[in-house]
């Protein structure tokens, strides 16, 4: 059984990690399974990751980088070397600067041509996943990063995945994850950044319908909360969320959800018309016509000199 590094650190030891590659100082805890360390020999930054109280989520990571579309992709964060041996069992990555959330306040400074490189480089990543059928950032080189989350595209069938706030018109409707409901989720993550706080979701319900399940509401508020900003969503979800989506409808008709479109709140921090346009694509209700990763590098607004 492997150490553990957190509590070794609470107490004040020094944590020195033997890999085949080199071996590693832990300098501190990120969380209670994510370690910054440095080489010991070269002094490079790197992240240490430890199985934690999740192995499953561990092997998902480890497992993706057995894809040599994700293990070469300069677009996903590098895994140096996997230690497992007597005392620790853990996943060295690449150090990476800062996350693309942590830079929100300073999306109007770092203007249109940060905000291209960004999606260009999260959609490059998204079409390296979709090769597979399948938040750190750094500020110069963005990558992508944390894959024990990667969403598979069978074996769920009794609940939804994705966050609430980036979770795709499909996935609510009871859908499994395909590529698509990728590049929606990268359509809301822009647009939170851009507009330096969260829209989509259900954090600002203030309100409920009593009969129903406190669930059901909060799905039903996020769901409208889509409606309200990129426009009416198809009615063939799986019946066991009809309810959901008929008091999603009435929060909207009765207008209890105070958010305007996306365009109306893109505008209130002057979001350029071609970057509204470009997000509106990504956000495209219809799965089967929202474009692939592939098709959204392809959009006029990476081409345009802003």
């Amino acid at each position: 059984m492997s150490r553990s590094i957190y509590d070794l650190l609470a107490k004040g030891q020094k944590v020195l990690i033997n890999g085949r590659q080199g071996q590693y100082q832990v300098i501190k805890a990120l969380k209670r399974n994510v370690f910054q360390a440095s080489t010991v020999e070269s002094k490079t930054p790197v992240i240490i990751k430890t199985e934690g109280s999740d192995p499953v989520i561990y092997q998902t990571e480890a497992n993706c980088y057995g894809y040599r579309c994700v293990a070469e992709s300069p677009y996903i964060r590098a895994l140096h070397e996997v230690v497992d041996n007597d005392t620790d069992r853990c996943m060295v990555f690449e150090y990476l600067d800062t996350d693309l959330w942590s830079l929100r306040a300073r999306a109007q400074e770092l203007g249109q041509p940060f905000l291209k490189a960004a999606a260009r480089s999260i959609l490059e990543a998204v079409k390296a996943f979709s090769d597979m059928d399948g938040h750190f950032t750094a500020l110069h080189t963005v990558k992508l990063a944390d894959l024990g989350a990667i969403i598979p595209s069978e074996g769920f069938d009794d609940f939804r995945l994705q966050g609430v706030e980036i979770r795709a018109p499909e996935i609510w409707k009871g859908m499994l994850p395909r590529p698509p409901c990728q590049v929606w989720s990268v359509g809301v993550t822009l647009t939170h950044f851009f507009a330096n706080r969260v829209i989509f979701g259900n954090w600002d319900q203030d309100c409920r319908v009593q009969e129903f399940p406190l669930e059901v509401n909060k799905s039903a508020w996020a769901i409208g909360k889509i409606i309200k900003l990129t426009g009416s969503v198809k009615r063939d979800e799986d019946p066991k969320y009809q309810l959901e989506f008929d008091l999603a409808e009435l929060f909207v008709n009765q207008g209890l959800i105070k958010v305007g479109t996306l365009e109306e709140e893109l505008a209130k921090v002057n979001a350029p018309k071609g970057c509204v346009d470009f997000i509106h694509h990504l956000l495209t209700i219809d799965d089967k016509a929202r474009p692939t990763a592939e098709q959204a590098l392809q959009h006029p607004w990476f081409q345009s000199p802003e």
